[in-house]
């Protein structure tokens, strides 16, 4: 599995939804925080994300 970082441009893009709403998921709980990189850069592991993708189509399913 590819285990590279996604900027939350490239995080949005594959859910479908803006930034505004990756930041409102973390806030809720929803969504892990990203992870640090640098002082002004951030992001998401891909595994996390496919992780994450894969969790709520089984809830959907369900």
């Amino acid at each position: 599995m590819n285990d590279s970082i996604l900027r939350p441009r490239e995080v949005a893009e594959r859910l479908g939804v803006k930034k505004d709403c990756l930041y409102k998921w973390v806030r809720k709980g929803l969504l892990a925080p990203p992870i640090k990189i640098t002082s002004r850069t951030t992001g998401w592991r891909a595994s996390y994300i496919e992780a994450f993708i894969s969790e709520r189509e089984s809830k959907v399913a369900a």
